[in-house]
């Protein structure tokens, strides 16, 4: 199986119902890891400070779910063109996450640490359910 950085075939195109659902599965992707971390955390009470930071980063995923959909009103569009262009590999998916994760941590005054790992989770989940829909034609 071929899993392609940077260049797809060209001229993809996916409908809304299949963009809607990758938006929707990739709006709650941070949610399990983000259970998943606050409980790990949680397990060593007065443990090393590397439980609290465990912790507070699945809490800040767990959080994402309040400035993700920016980002998504964002990536949506910007995947639809990457389709179309060839430019819709996994690669591009977790720059095109990392850069607007930028912006929004510029306009928000977040910490880009905080705001990064549940962008790249959302990008990567964005880009495996298209991925999964779209089966061998996001291969090159």
């Amino acid at each position: 199986m071929n899993w392609p950085a940077r260049r797809t075939r060209p001229g993809l195109r996916a409908g809304p119902a299949r963009l809607g659902l990758a938006a929707l599965v990739a709006y709650l992707a941070p949610v399990p890891p983000g259970m998943l971390l606050l409980w790990l955390g949680t397990l060593v009470e007065q443990g090393p400070p590397a439980a609290s930071y465990i912790a507070s980063h699945g809490f800040f995923l767990l959080a994402s779910l309040y400035l993700s959909w920016a980002g998504l009103l964002v990536g949506v569009p910007l995947s639809i063109l990457a389709l179309r262009t060839d430019w819709a590999g996994w690669a591009v998916a977790l720059g095109t996450g990392a850069v607007l994760a930028a912006g929004v941590s510029h306009l928000t005054g977040l910490e880009p640490d905080i705001v990064l790992p549940g962008a790249l989770v959302i990008a990567a989940a964005y880009w495996l359910m298209l991925r999964r829909m779209t089966g061998p034609a996001l291969a090159r």
